[in-house]
């Protein structure tokens, strides 16, 4: 069998189009109709409050591409989702990644990913809600702003974790969309063919790990001050916006960040950031996040959970205090016991031991302790020799250590200094757990950057 023809022409040089039935169709047009759908399924999400929700993601199970794999079919038997991304493609089938050639989007590589799905959708889950409202009401004992305790919230949760990536990057993105926010993930679009759920997302310029060796961005072997300036500027603003929303990442470090070689100029409330380079966090699959529907008055939460919820109690080792010195009362013991001692102690809290419950539990979805996220970022950068020393020489340094307890300040940067696993979540997350952290580390951060 041939290879399907198509009728293609060229239109001003600059775009390709296709007739299609009534209508023009070109890159540009499927962009913004894949933006539109990507709408959509964010106003049903936000509008869910039934047993389940359904209908989010185009699909078609009678598809002969194979998820574009395939190239032997007639235009009747290739689904809306391939026939749209066919539409871009040179030849009719793509492995993992092609280059847009018309358009608004001409030049950008787009990354083509096939994940396993058997149709599955979120589900309510009321235990969830119970045990979140437990512990977030355990942690605001120690501040304020953990407390999540709300009757009218729904908390859905999917076993299928590439359906919840699918809809944590919806959610993002359209948050950072209706905030006109300059940072959002890369993600396009998204649809289902027979047993698959394909995805298209923006090629990043650069990982991390190629950013670091790249000679544009690195002098004398470590990165540009200015450049780290920025880079935690993006990383903090993208933190805060997300944790209005009760966003918990649960895979953060330098695997989940990407870096495009494109201007950013934009005011975030006091943040002004002018960067070079673009720094974007991914959503993970096992990310969580909440929709607040403003007239309905009511929040939607979503999350990934494939066992049982149960309750095995507050996962945190140790609360403790953090005294912030100053010139007037350089030790603790200098200092006047109340009001000296209220304006300058702020809490720690050490996961130590239960690590393992504490990563189980935000998984689950619990948004506890806003700064996680944020601190894990950094440390996973600090990680990387050609970051940390360029670090140590800002200004952040000094916030940096006011984040941690004093004690164990060095034996933090020691760990640091002297890793030698992979940089990723789990190693990270081994040496933030060690050591007493500042709760409110995301807004001190966020206070202090200039």
């Amino acid at each position: 069998m041939s290879l399907p023809k198509v009728e293609f022409y060229d239109k001003g040089g600059n775009i390709t189009t296709i007739e299609s039935g009534k209508s023009l169709m070109n890159n540009d047009v499927l962009f913004k109709e894949w933006m539109d759908r990507n709408s959509l399924a964010y106003t049903k999400l936000c509008n869910s409050n039934g047993d389940t929700i359904e209908d989010i993601v185009l699909k078609d199970s009678m598809c002969r591409t194979r998820q574009l794999r395939y190239h032997h079919y007639n235009l009747k038997q290739i689904c809306k989702g391939c026939r749209n991304v066919r539409f871009m493609l040179e030849y009719p089938t793509v492995t993992t990644s092609f280059e847009i050639m018309y358009g608004a989007n001409k030049g950008k590589v787009v990354d083509y990913k096939r994940y396993d799905y058997g149709g599955e959708m979120y589900r309510r889950n009321d235990e969830l809600k119970n045990l979140s409202n437990d512990l977030t009401r355990k942690s605001a004992k120690y501040c304020k702003s953990e407390f999540y305790k709300l009757n009218n919230i729904y908390y859905y949760t999917v076993k299928n974790k590439y359906v919840n990536k699918y809809c944590m990057n919806i959610v993002v993105k359209e948050i950072m969309k209706n905030k006109k926010f300059k940072l959002c993930p890369s993600f396009i679009w998204g649809y289902s063919c027979n047993s698959k759920l394909n995805m298209i997302f923006n090629q990043p310029d650069y990982k991390f790990n190629t950013l670091k060796v790249n000679s544009k961005y690195i002098r004398n072997g470590y990165f540009d001050k200015v450049l780290v300036v920025n880079i935690i500027k993006q990383l903090v603003s993208q933190c805060r916006i997300l944790s209005n929303y009760y966003f918990v990442h649960n895979e953060p470090s330098i695997e989940e960040m990407s870096f495009y070689t494109e201007t950013v100029n934009f005011e975030y409330e006091s943040m002004y950031v002018q960067s070079s380079i673009k720094c974007v966090i991914e959503p993970s699959v096992h990310s969580s996040i909440s929709i607040y529907n403003k007239k309905k008055e009511r929040w939607v939460r979503f999350s990934t959970v494939k066992e049982k919820i149960n309750n095995h109690g507050f996962p945190i080792e140790v609360i403790e205090p953090k005294f912030i010195l100053n010139e007037k009362t350089k030790s603790v013991f200098e200092m006047p016991y109340v009001d000296e001692y209220k304006k300058n102690r702020v809490l720690c809290y050490k996961i130590g031991n239960k690590l393992n419950l504490f990563n189980r539990i935000r998984k689950y979805g619990v948004p506890l302790f806003k700064s996680y996220d944020f601190i894990c970022f950094l440390t996973s950068m600090l990680l990387e020799k050609e970051f940390f020393t360029t670090f140590i020489e800002t200004d952040y340094y000094e916030i940096w250590q006011n984040s941690w307890s004093t004690l164990d300040f060095d034996d933090l940067m020691n760990d640091i200094k002297t890793n030698k696993k992979e940089n990723n979540y789990e190693t990270v997350s081994l040496i933030v757990s060690k050591y007493p952290l500042r709760i409110d580390s995301l807004e001190y951060f966020f206070k202090n950057s200039v």
